[in-house]
């Protein structure tokens, strides 16, 4: 078959179409992938971690800022030897969403402080000098948490240098527990014993009260 002039002609615009028509097509995607995607901040100094993204393994966070299309969305964050951290985000169009993970170690350490230590009684005294709660009353301020675990705190202050989350002590243990989301709150343990009580030290470790046992516990 001999092919003519106009045929070789209409190939090409032919091809020259199909061509055209890929590029358009892949550019009106990712003008909408672009245009449909939000910005999830995770703000976090801690390293190596493994982020989940609605249940699908994303690897190591390399980056606090990641694109996300918009909607609802599962995190988990996991630390090696730390208690997973999970939360629920929406991501709008556009729009920059913060997370604010804490993480607790599964097997926190610690000492006994013996009665043979020059400030142990100073240390004691601490517990009977410190305010028992945060100071809040109970009013349109009061996280819903403390409100659900009232009658059963017996001690509680904020965990670290952070306001969103908070240490308290009830029933046989004592806890981290976040106080500031629109997200089932991560509720993450401390220590585990039979009837403890604490008083913050420092954003690195609290004396924990317990059955008579007087010890620092680092978290």
């Amino acid at each position: 078959m001999i092919m003519t002039k106009n045929n070789k002609k209409d190939t090409s615009l032919y091809w020259y179409a199909s061509i055209l028509i890929i590029i358009l097509t892949s550019a009106i995607f990712l003008f909408y992938k672009e245009n449909n995607q939000g910005i999830l901040k995770i703000n976090t100094s801690d390293k190596n971690l493994q982020i989940f993204i609605d249940e699908k393994d994303n690897g190591l966070l390399e980056n606090n800022i990641l694109k996300l299309k918009k909607g609802e969305h599962s995190i988990i964050l996991v630390k090696e030897n730390y208690w997973p951290w999970t939360t629920n985000t929406n991501i709008d169009r556009k729009q920059i969403s913060e997370i604010n993970p804490f993480f607790v170690p599964q097997n926190t350490n610690g000492f006994i402080i013996s009665k043979s230590d020059p400030e142990f009684y100073d240390i004691l005294n601490l517990f009977q000098t410190r305010k028992t709660h945060i100071d809040w009353e109970q009013d349109e301020n009061t996280p819903k948490e403390l409100l659900t675990f009232e009658a059963e705190i017996k001690s509680s202050d904020f965990y670290k240098d952070r306001t969103d989350v908070i240490i308290i002590s009830t029933e046989n243990g004592i806890y981290a527990m976040e106080i500031k989301t629109d997200s089932v709150p991560n509720f993450q343990p401390i220590y585990k014993g039979i009837n403890p009580d604490f008083v913050k030290k420092n954003n690195d470790s609290i004396y924990v009260l317990d059955e008579g046992n007087l010890m620092e516990v680092y978290y």
